[in-house]
């Protein structure tokens, strides 16, 4: 973040802020979407779970899809901004 902010006029800006984005969906999206079945997930008994079960995996599982596309285009996008950065000096 501190790289963010103190090269804002160096090239690679607008990918350095877009990782950044990508990053904080990421984080977004684990508090938000996965950390809750995770807690849930650690009092269900394996002999007799939660009837809706499946359908609350699913839905982290909907969160976790996201999570992994956000990653992947954060390391794009900072890979690109260390290109640019080398390619300018």
């Amino acid at each position: 973040m501190a790289d963010l902010i103190l090269n804002s006029t160096g090239a690679g800006f607008l990918f350095r802020c877009a990782g950044t984005a990508c990053i904080t969906v990421w984080v977004a999206t684990r508090v938000i979407g996965t950390v809750r079945i995770n807690k849930a997930s650690l009092g269900w008994d394996v002999a007799a779970p939660p009837k809706n079960w499946r359908a609350l995996v699913d839905h982290a599982e909907h969160f976790h899809v996201v999570g992994v596309w956000a990653t992947l285009v954060a390391f794009a996008s900072f890979l690109a901004a260390v290109g640019l950065q080398l390619t300018a000096t």
